[in-house]
């Protein structure tokens, strides 16, 4: 059903684990959006046996399909930042993936940090101030052809529905 998400696992899928990801896809896929995206929540996922390579360490990260993941939101796959998203941290400690720290000033043992701090285990970029640092990692991946800055904005039907039933100018 999910086209774009069959089509990145096809031939990807081990195949000791392609039974259980195509039976947890479809059981993902049976749920509204309300329930995968209510932030309380269990998170639950699958391991598919694949690995993506991080663009910027080339290290091998493993691919996993969860129902908290918005595929409404650009193309429903995202890297997870459990370090600096607490949904992606629960999603971790759940599944005990690595919790890798790249902005400093929380204690990622406990919880997510998701502010503004100094970068660390970040290669070249480590020590810079995490909102200048964004650009500069932009313009390196863009330099070495792994990426660009995009801005990218989806309204959904439901926002404007609810600002005409308010009466609220939009």
């Amino acid at each position: 059903e999910n086209s774009s998400l069959a089509r990145y696992l096809a031939g990807r899928v081990g195949k000791e684990y392609s039974e259980k990801v195509d039976q947890y896809i479809k059981k993902a896929q049976g749920k509204s959006e309300m329930e995968r995206t209510e932030l309380a929540k269990e998170k639950t996922g699958e391991f598919t046996g694949a690995y993506a390579v991080n663009p910027a360490n080339n290290e091998k990260i493993p691919v996993w399909v969860g129902d908290y993941v918005l595929g409404f939101y650009g193309s429903g796959a995202v890297m997870v930042v459990p370090a600096h998203d607490q949904r992606d941290f629960e999603f971790a400690k759940k599944y005990d993936l690595q919790i890798q720290e790249v902005v400093s000033g929380g204690d990622i043992k406990k919880s997510a940090y998701e502010g503004e701090g100094k970068l660390i285990n970040s290669g070249e970029f480590s020590g810079q101030e995490s909102q200048k640092a964004k650009g500069n990692i932009i313009q390196w991946l863009k330099k070495k052809g792994n990426g660009d800055k995009r801005v990218q904005y989806k309204l959904r039907d439901w926002l404007f529905s609810r600002q005409r039933y308010w009466g609220e100018p939009f």
